[in-house]
């Protein structure tokens, strides 16, 4: 592949082998164009932003839908999903999720080292990942900062 403003044909060879020239490689999950333009990059990158943003509204509103008829509510009562939750004494459950992550994780560093949660947890796997971006690791689900824990600092 070759890089440039207006798109170039090459020929090479290497030991009497034509090597194919590509327009566009995926490498990490991140694709390179070889006229080196970013805006499909970019509105690739934010549509798994959004992914991941339309799964926990799901999950929030699978939630709420659970608690309103739990309550006997409509959403024709109008009531709040706070004011529901404070009814229920119930937390949203993508933070009760991040809650329980961590939970577990400081459950596993109690552990001595010999335990097998502890050295699962701990393992670096050695080799080659597949190609693409590698997935989210489960560690980085609790590692990385959350939402609710912004909107703790900022208040």
């Amino acid at each position: 592949m070759t890089i440039v403003k207006e798109p170039l044909r090459c020929k090479l060879t290497i030991d009497n082998t034509t090597i194919d020239q590509i327009m566009y490689l995926e490498y990490l999950g991140c694709k390179i164009t070889s006229t080196g333009f970013l805006e499909d990059e970019v509105r690739r990158q934010v549509n798994k932003a959004a992914t991941v943003s339309v799964t926990q509204r799901k999950l929030r509103t699978t939630e709420m839908k659970t608690l309103r008829t739990i309550m006997g509510y409509t959403l024709n009562d109008r009531q709040r999903n706070t004011d529901i939750r404070e009814k229920c004494e119930t937390d949203d459950i993508v933070r009760w999720v991040r809650k329980r992550r961590r939970e577990w994780n400081q459950h596993v560093n109690r552990m001595t080292t010999d335990r097998i949660a502890k050295i699962v947890r701990n393992n670096i796997p050695h080799g080659r990942r597949p190609v693409g971006r590698p997935p989210k690791q489960w560690r980085d689900s609790w590692q990385s900062t959350s939402q609710e824990l912004l909107k703790k600092n900022r208040n």
